[in-house]
């Protein structure tokens, strides 16, 4: 395991997200953790932005939804949320696994690790941290180690 470390403002957001996007690749299921707030969702619009989603796309979080598609020069992005799912048994009924399993798409899951049945499907691991004092700073890490051979979006 390779797990990189940076304090990232919401200035420099972007600029992360750009490097970021060099090691996602089509085929990743990425688990993005952290608390309410951290930052996963503004994490994966500016993720989204630097790929080149339309300034006139509905992003937001999909916490009540569960489940949000986005497409960015011809390739599908997953964004689902666990957080109002109780046990892993809703997200089978719900019939969301098979995006997890994509070998296509690129698939980001806001409170991935809410389920141990998942965290084989994961190939990326991206956790936000508060930074006590710094209301636009977090503490980003991320573990690339799993990653496959693919490289670049």
């Amino acid at each position: 395991m390779i797990i990189f470390e940076e304090k990232i403002s919401l200035e420099k957001l972007p600029e992360f997200c750009e490097k970021l996007a060099q090691e996602i690749s089509s085929g990743d299921c990425v688990c993005l953790s952290g608390e309410i707030g951290s930052g996963k969702t503004t994490f994966l619009y500016h993720f989204l932005k630097t790929l080149g989603m339309e300034e006139d796309v509905d992003f937001s979080s999909p916490t009540f939804t569960i489940h949000h598609i986005y497409k960015i020069k011809e390739k599908i992005f997953h964004h689902i949320d666990l957080y109002r799912l109780g046990n892993f048994s809703e997200l089978e009924t719900l019939d969301l696994i098979p995006f997890f399993q994509s070998s296509q798409d690129v698939v980001f899951v806001e409170w991935g690790d809410k389920f141990k049945e998942l965290q084989p499907l994961y190939n990326k691991k991206i956790n936000f941290f508060y930074l006590p004092g710094e209301n636009n700073s977090r503490l980003i890490s991320y573990d690339v180690s799993r990653s496959h051979l693919k490289k670049g979006l």
